[in-house]
């Protein structure tokens, strides 16, 4: 729990990649719920972050 008291839910994935970006945003173009929605992605280190 944050400290604004919300529950995020968060998923983990082990990929391996090369040259992209640190950190990225992705529109749905879905309606309903995901109609404005932005999701922020970024990577972390596995090791000490998890």
């Amino acid at each position: 729990m944050n400290d604004d008291g919300a529950v995020h839910n968060r998923s983990f994935y082990r990929i391996a990649v090369s040259d992209v970006s640190d950190e990225w945003d992705f529109q749905p173009t879905g309606d309903g719920e995901e109609q404005g929605l932005t999701i922020h992605f970024f990577w972390i280190k596995l090791l000490g972050n998890i």
